[in-house]
């Protein structure tokens, strides 16, 4: 809902928001990236890709 909303997020936001610890959201972002759902950008943030 985070990224979907606001087309990007940190590591550290998400931590925040899922009130979890930093390995556990970098392995939800790493898992979502695979997926391309989101991508990587050089200043750690990750960007919603949308599904055509």
């Amino acid at each position: 809902k985070i990224i979907a909303s606001e087309g990007a997020v940190t590591l550290a936001r998400l931590r925040d928001e899922l009130g979890t610890s930093r390995k556990y959201a970098e392995a939800l972002l790493e898992h979502l990236d695979s997926a391309r759902y989101t991508k990587r950008l050089p200043d750690d943030r990750r960007v919603l890709r949308r599904r055509p």
